[in-house]
């Protein structure tokens, strides 16, 4: 009798450090529009994965087992400017997080027949807003661009996106519409690149434009984002070649 409960005492000690590794970190929280209604449909990321906790009609979302450490924890819907937060989540540690979302301006067609002036300093605002948020991209401006005085806009863009496809000569057959590899594989041979998503003047980028299309003396900013879902303006993110190979916002002048 004494021998079965020195081991049973024995296995009790042995399975508490045991317990204590199973122990699994959760991020949980609610999310909200600006005026305090639920979000239901926003996709929650944590640290580096692409798998994203999505909010029900409440809008609350869960998290487990989320990864431990310093990290962002990103939340994007469609409609809404995207927002993260800096968090330490330590190991076993239930985190509860919540988050306010404001609305995107939405672009009316008819506001697109103005005079030209306003119509540029409108749509700069975006350029403007983006640029303050520090959410991923790379933001050079007209002052930049006449300082460096390029001869391509790929001279610009090509240190942000060293792998990419900017110029017509760069393109192969290999280059498709819907190759989630090419970027990926771009390192390791230069003759497969893959052309980012362009988008002239903030709208839907559309197939067959390259960055070096578009005359430097045309152009009046430009945003260049890598192809990560942290990284892209979630008004582009749903665009496949944007995910695959990165993104370049072209603002003509």
């Amino acid at each position: 009798m004494r021998i079965v409960l020195a081991f049973a005492a024995l296995g009790a000690l042995l399975a508490a450090p045991l317990q204590a590794q199973d122990k699994v970190s959760v991020i949980t929280g609610v999310v909200r529009d600006a005026e305090g209604r639920p979000l239901a449909g926003a996709e929650v990321f944590a640290g580096r994965s692409d798998q994203p906790a999505t909010t029900n009609e409440q809008g609350a979302f869960r998290i487990a087992p989320a990864p431990t450490g310093p990290l962002w924890v990103s939340v994007r819907r469609i409609g809404y400017a995207p927002v993260r937060r800096s968090v330490t989540v330590t190991k076993g540690e239930l985190q509860t997080l919540d988050f306010e979302m404001e609305p995107l301006p939405v672009t009316l067609p008819e506001l697109k027949v103005v005079e030209r002036s306003g119509f540029k300093s409108r749509r700069l605002e975006d350029f403007w807003r983006r640029s303050r948020t520090g959410f991923g991209g790379r933001f050079v401006t007209r002052e930049e661009i006449e300082r460096r005085n390029p001869i391509q806009l790929s001279q610009l863009v090509r240190g942000y996106l060293p792998f990419a496809a900017l110029a017509r000569w760069e393109v192969s057959a290999w280059d498709s519409e819907y190759d989630f590899i090419g970027f990926r594989s771009a390192a390791t041979s230069v003759s497969r690149r893959c052309s980012p998503a362009v988008s002239i003047n903030g709208n839907v980028p559309l197939g067959g434009w390259l960055v070096d299309d578009i005359p430097v003396s045309e152009v009046e900013a430009i945003e260049i984002y890598k192809p990560r879902w942290s990284q892209i303006p979630v008004e582009y993110s749903f665009h496949p070649r944007a995910q695959a190979c990165g993104l370049v916002v072209i603002w003509q002048r």
